[in-house]
């Protein structure tokens, strides 16, 4: 009998790492297709937010609202649930599917890129999940929040706007100041957020930081901070743009710039900006010695995207037509607001939370210089995007309308 177990032993080895290398697969495949998803959507979204103000500086986290989404489609029921299925581009998977995805994206996400004495990188997405009502919720739809999408979770049975601030900060997720703007009769708040800090793989040189001209979408000019530099960089040129590849950190991460042509403007670019143009455009970068003038920008985006979302969502934020029993609250539970805060300093040595600015000694007013090697001066408003490379997922969007210290 002891020799019987010890023939089988290899064979019942081999069965064990082949399902252990299925669910891998299985795995890497969801975690794929939640990034495609979450990609796409964030598009969408960020040209109907773009459009609504386009004179103002926009920030958005494709993976901070796709996966905040995912997590309330937990509680999603009949048309509702297809309804943001397709928006959302997860039809054809499951509610646990798309969580094992999810998960497996935020945890890859979470882990810090360190270099002791070297460049470094960070970031951190949450998503925050504010019910109000005197009915019960569902602790499994809190559970899987918690546990698959590293939600800060609150219920509460108050109502109004003073109760749901002092709700959001007992449930200390840092968004008190977002859910000041709460509608006093809201149901369900979601806020998603996120931060990021990286050093640039090759930083700037403080001492060639110069003020320059930078064209506004008023046809005015003002005078801004120009970080300078001349090195061998990833660079693309395409018909009517220019676009730069700034890694950060070990090269994990990098922050992709869109120049367009003066002829061009910021609004007719963005139209083109989809799934299919940005793996068509990732494709192109070769590295190249180019001529790069890049202002310093802070960009503090907080803002109620509550009619964006629904235009893009539907049902989900209709009072009368929502399905979301699974969340367990019984009547006309519905989506009744949406908040994003975001924000993002870009300077000498990367992007970074803090303010600190150059010395003024080193900063004097000079022209760009252009020398012989192609040119990517951005002296007018322009659009970023910070991508995680090992996975595809864009952290960050957004767009410099008005360089801001």
């Amino acid at each position: 009998m002891v020799k019987r177990l010890n023939l089988n032993l290899p064979r019942l080895l081999i069965g064990i790492a082949l399902i252990v290398a299925c669910i891998l697969a299985g795995r890497a495949y969801l975690k794929t297709r939640v990034i495609n998803a979450s990609n796409n959507f964030g598009f969408r979204l960020f040209r109907q937010v773009y459009s609504n103000k386009p004179s103002e500086n926009t920030l958005l986290s494709p993976v901070g609202a796709s996966t905040g989404l995912y997590m309330i489609y937990n509680g999603a029921t009949g048309n509702t649930k297809k309804a943001m299925a397709a928006t959302l581009g997860i039809d054809g998977l499951s509610p646990w599917m798309v969580n094992i995805g999810s998960s497996a994206l935020l945890r890859s996400l979470k882990r810090p890129s360190l270099q002791f004495g070297g460049p470094h990188s960070f970031t951190r997405i949450w998503n925050s999940l504010l019910i109000i009502g005197r009915n019960p919720v569902s602790q499994h739809f809190v559970n899987l929040s918690k546990r698959c999408y590293r939600a800060s979770v609150h219920v509460t049975k108050l109502g109004y706007g003073s109760d749901i601030s002092r709700a959001s900060r007992n449930a200390k997720d840092g968004n008190a100041k977002a859910a000041n703007k709460a509608n006093p009769l809201a149901l369900c708040l979601m806020i998603d957020g996120m931060e990021y800090e990286g050093d640039w793989w090759m930083q700037f040189d403080k001492t060639l930081t110069r003020k320059a001209d930078f064209h506004l979408a008023n046809n005015t000019t003002k005078k801004v901070r120009v970080m300078q530099q001349t090195e061998g960089q990833w660079y693309l040129k395409a018909n009517k743009f220019q676009a730069l590849k700034l890694p950060f950190g070990d090269q994990r991460t990098s922050m992709y710039i869109f120049l367009p042509d003066p002829n061009y403007g910021l609004a007719e670019f963005l139209k083109t900006v989809n799934s299919q143009n940005w793996h068509d455009w990732m494709d192109g970068f070769a590295q190249k010695s180019v001529n790069i003038g890049l202002p310093r920008f802070d960009v503090n985006f907080g803002r109620d995207v509550t009619d964006e979302l629904e235009s893009l969502v539907g049902v989900a934020f209709n009072r009368e037509k929502a399905e979301f029993r699974n969340i367990g609250t019984e009547g006309n539970a519905y989506i009744s607001q949406a908040i994003v805060d975001a924000k993002i300093t870009v300077d000498e040595t990367g992007s970074v939370w803090s303010m600190e600015k150059a010395g003024e000694d080193s900063v004097s007013e000079h022209s760009v210089d252009s020398g012989s090697a192609p040119s990517m001066i951005m002296d007018r408003p322009f659009f970023f995007a910070i991508r995680d490379e090992k996975s595809g997922a864009i952290l960050l969007m957004g767009t410099v309308v008005d360089p801001k210290e």
